[in-house]
């Protein structure tokens, strides 16, 4: 192209520095002029502007590199204080309305969320071994642990607990307290098992020397001896303080006794409920059940034990969303490392572009910190998603400014059409894409607004060091020389990119088709509403979690309803009984609206039978072995003794049962003989000590239950007052 007489390469007569240039299409190449023509070209709206920061930033080159260095490190400082959010509540917005109703009743009901620790085995009685054992350590330590429930022990209940049974129940106690006389006068004297199981000795020898229908009615406590005797089997075989056998279990079978607990699936799992003292032991209560939990699974193995619960979901949940999306914030930072080199041929520039990379991410985490304040399990995926989107601000930067060189033109001449031409598109597609971001602001569900806001900012922010710091540190480097002297031959990549462009009908029917080919896969897009879902495969708590709601009659999910009186919440209960999709309603309503007298006249009954018994004294010593040993080779033979006269009467069932006792009572007898005695004496010593207190304080407990009046809402422990009765009272 001629150029007219005012514009041609030489300079025009005077001095240089009077000569004014007419450009804007006039660029300085050292000593000469080139004239850039562009025919219908009409400028970019960013043009003017982008043409000023170029000016800018070599004025200023120096100063800008120091001030973004110190905002980085100011985005860095501010990152440190970002919290991270993994509770689901989080992602929801204050103004609807199940949030609101959420909130109050946290405020109403502020000790809800529990610690679980589960176990599984195919033995019920094992489950409860472990449990015991599990809950006896909790209990040694109040200043961690509060609001311990695993079984509904009457115990804990107060004075008025047996108000809490159903009715049938209680004529069933009654009733087996007639049952169960002889055992329970057998062992009121007891000091110890020795004395325990030699006066049950002596009322098999009166029946057998007597009358042999006493042994009949004597043969019908062997589950319970059976239970007694395998118990102190356990308490032999395992190492650990010995679990509280449990009076009211050793009466029941395993269905019955499993129905007692927090259990699930017909007692294939047992569970404890517990929580931290104060909420900010959450982590240090977590991390020291899972401690005890794993003490206990040595004491009783054979068994699958873990924590879950909400608090051990968002815990696991936020150390593991933190590290996996530093290792995928990582990985993505690499691989677009990698490719940029890979495909470029080259390390200078395209590290150049991931240290201004770095330097964006930093301003991105610190306007989240200043903008929001906390990441959410959706706003913290921004770091990977940002990383994807800002390297292609300097791949678009480097990428002209090296066609530039490749063309001829000069350091500057190339850098100035980059960041001027190339850099409107830039500019408008980054502007395009933060639009899209900060939509998402609009939309009533908390936590993609945040995602929005943070992603949006991010990435408008991550252009300054591109558009700015970028373009200074291309222009050094030896590089740049070796892009002068190659001649403007097509790259590989402008091959590829000529591959389709130069045949756009086809390139139109393969998107088209390609299109008409993912719309057919739509049907199969469905949403996932299981919160679980949005956590780790593979962590113990989510898996246990995962298992309780899908094993057994009834799962862990529940909804919970507030009433503001009592009628109300016996109403409720019953309508929310008659939903086909409820398993289970427990509330404190019905017991404390009922009519409550036919109860009261059962606890009265129950209170007769058991006021003359006798509470034991306990034997503190270590077990005589040998004595022991004896009583246990004779009581063998009074329960084969029963075996086989209950056998002669067809009364096969209790038969067995005598006869399973007779086994277990053999088994002790050889471990009391054969086994490292010191050990067996010690662990048979704590033993008795625990059988003979829960008798004592079961006792103690029945005698002292208060008949005088019916239930009423002050007389609710603390652990229940605090689950079913609210601050204000609902």
């Amino acid at each position: 192209m001629r150029l007219p007489a005012d514009r041609r390469g030489k300079r025009p007569n005077g001095p240089r520095e009077n000569f004014r240039p007419e450009p804007p299409d006039l660029f300085q190449d050292g000593d000469s002029w080139i004239a850039i023509v562009v025919r219908d070209h009409q400028p970019s709206k960013f043009e003017p502007l982008l043409q000023r920061l170029w000016a800018g930033c070599q004025r200023h080159a120096r100063l800008l590199v120091v001030l973004q260095l110190v905002l980085a490190v100011v985005g860095v400082v501010l990152a440190t204080r970002l919290e991270l959010r993994t509770e689901l509540t989080d992602l929801v917005g204050e103004d609807l309305a199940y949030y609101r109703n959420h909130l109050r009743f946290l405020r109403e009901f502020p000790s809800q969320d529990e610690l679980l620790a589960v176990v599984e085995s195919s033995s019920p009685q094992r489950n409860r071994q472990f449990i015991e054992r599990l809950a006896a350590k909790l209990q040694t330590e109040p200043g961690l642990f509060t609001n311990t429930y695993y079984k509904a022990d009457l115990n804990t209940l107060g004075s008025k607990a047996l108000l809490f049974l159903p009715a049938t129940n209680l004529a069933a106690i009654r009733d087996a307290l007639g049952t169960y006389t002889p055992l329970i006068q057998s062992a009121t004297p007891a000091t110890n098992l020795d004395s325990l199981l030699s006066l049950v000795n002596a009322r098999f020898r009166s029946a057998v020397t007597n009358r042999a229908g006493d042994l009949g009615e004597l043969a019908r406590v062997a589950p319970a001896l059976e239970r007694i005797v395998d118990q102190a089997l356990h308490a032999v075989e395992h190492v650990g303080v010995p679990a509280s056998p449990g009076v009211a279990v050793l009466f029941r079978d395993d269905e019955q006794m499993a129905d007692q607990y927090l259990s699930f699936a017909a007692g294939r799992f047992f569970a404890l409920a517990t929580q931290p003292r104060e909420r900010t032991q959450t982590a240090m209560a977590l991390a020291r059940l899972r401690s005890l939990t794993e003490q206990t699974q040595l004491e009783v193995p054979g068994n699958n034990a873990g924590v879950t619960g909400p608090p051990v979901l968002r815990l696991d949940e936020q150390r593991q969303v933190g590290r996996d999306i530093a290792i995928a914030a990582g990985t993505a930072f690499i691989l677009s490392a990698l490719i940029f080199i890979f495909f470029y041929r080259e390390t200078g520039r395209p590290l150049k572009a991931m240290i201004g990379l770095v330097l964006g991410m930093s301003y991105a985490f610190g306007m989240a910190a200043a903008l929001v304040g906390h990441l959410n399990i959706l706003s913290i995926t921004f770091a990977p998603i940002l990383i994807g989107l800002a390297i292609d601000f300097g791949v678009h930067l480097i990428t002209r400014y090296e066609e530039e060189l490749r063309s001829g033109r000069t350091l500057l001449v190339a850098m100035r059409k980059a960041v001027v031409f190339t850099g409107a598109g830039v500019l408008t597609g980054a502007a395009a894409t933060a639009a899209g971001f900060f939509a998402m602001a609009f939309t009533a569900f908390k936590g993609i607004r945040e995602m929005g806001v943070i992603a949006g900012a991010g990435l408008l922010v991550c252009l300054v060091p591109m558009m700015v710091l970028l373009p200074l540190w291309l222009l050094r480097g030896r590089q740049n020389l070796l892009d002068q002297q190659l001649s403007p031959r097509p790259s590989r990549r402008h091959r590829v990119e000529q591959s389709w462009l130069a045949r756009p009908g086809r390139t139109v029917i393969v998107g088209l088709i390609l299109t008409v080919l993912a719309l057919t896969q739509v049907h199969r897009l469905g949403f996932e509403y299981n919160p679980l879902e949005l956590q780790s495969r593979g962590l113990a708590s989510v898996e246990l979690a995962r298992k309780l709601m899908t094993t057994g009659d009834r799962s862990v999910l529940h909804a919970a309803v507030d009433a503001g009186s009592q009628a109300e919440a016996v109403a409720l209960e019953a309508q929310l009984a008659r939903l086909p999709s409820v398993a289970r309603v427990e509330s404190m309503g019905r017991y404390l609206a009922s009519d409550q007298q036919q109860k009261l006249a059962l606890v009265r009954e129950i209170k007769q039978r058991i006021q003359p018994i006798q509470s034991p004294d306990i034997d503190r010593d270590q077990v005589k072995l040998p004595e022991l040993g004896e009583t246990l080779f004779t009581l063998q033979g009074y329960l084969g003794l029963a075996s086989a006269y209950v056998r002669r009467e067809g009364r096969e069932e209790l038969a067995d049962e005598l006869q399973l006792a007779r086994q277990k009572t053999d088994d002790l007898y050889q471990r009391t003989r054969y086994g490292a005695t010191n050990t067996v004496a010690v662990r048979l010593a704590g033993y008795q000590q625990a059988l003979l207190d829960d008798l004592r304080n079961t006792i103690q407990f029945l005698q002292q239950q208060d008949d005088r009046g019916p239930l009423v809402a002050e007389d609710l422990p603390l652990n229940l007052r605090n689950r079913f009765v609210g601050e204000t009272g609902r």
